[in-house]
């Protein structure tokens, strides 16, 4: 059966999206997968095998979304080599995709305008406005870019409510990198402490 599969705020964890694709035994014939920004970290390194293996995913029908961070590796004015190199993938990034019955994006959506007149920075910073409890979206608004303890959920865990769904768990902050089957609402997750890097696999419902 096709899924929806769903993952965001990766900052340079290539290893663990791997690790997590194989778990969930992701299969890009029939799935549908969606990656909504914040891919970069602090290293060239980890920042070249993260691009590497976006640019592979999307050639097999993975759909991208830009975060803030990429947003800002392109109003650099003096880029470096490695961001020169990878400028024409992320040129490509869409700042949000409709699908089914959800809206992709990195931050969210402001409440007062239809989502196609919303800036690029709108929609990859935005936080206060697009919480409010009493904004109920439509299609579901699935984002990342903020931590979702900050949504007052447990450490590492998916929130899911007023047809927000937010998927970053907190992987930058050592906590988890969690990949979302919307389908099936089933999280796959890995932690991404230094102490237990990649392991702890776990499968949770959402």
């Amino acid at each position: 059966m096709s899924r929806i599969l769903a993952i965001s705020d990766i900052h340079g964890y290539s290893q663990g999206l791997e690790l997590l694709l194989d778990y969930a035994q992701y299969d890009p014939a029939i799935d549908q997968f969606f990656l909504l920004g914040d891919y970069l970290s602090y290293s060239e390194l980890e920042n070249w095998r993260t691009l590497r293996l976006l640019q592979d995913l999307v050639s097999y029908g993975a759909r991208v979304v830009i975060g803030n961070h990429e947003v800002r590796l392109l109003n650099e004015s003096h880029p470096a080599e490695w961001q020169k190199a990878w400028l024409p993938l992320i040129q490509k990034m869409q700042p949000y995709i409709i699908f089914d019955r959800y809206l992709f994006v990195h931050a969210g959506i402001h409440p007062d305008l239809p989502v196609e007149l919303q800036s690029v920075q709108t929609l990859t910073e935005i936080r206060k406005e697009f919480h409010e409890e009493s904004f109920v979206p439509e299609p579901y608004v699935v984002f990342g870019h903020t931590n979702t303890e900050r949504l007052g959920c447990e450490p590492g865990t998916v929130y899911w409510a007023n047809h927000k769904i937010g998927i970053d768990t907190g992987a930058k902050h050592h906590l988890r990198l969690t990949l979302a089957d919307l389908t099936n609402r089933i999280a796959y997750s890995c932690s991404t402490h230094p102490t237990a890097l990649y392991s702890d696999l776990k499968i949770t419902s959402i």
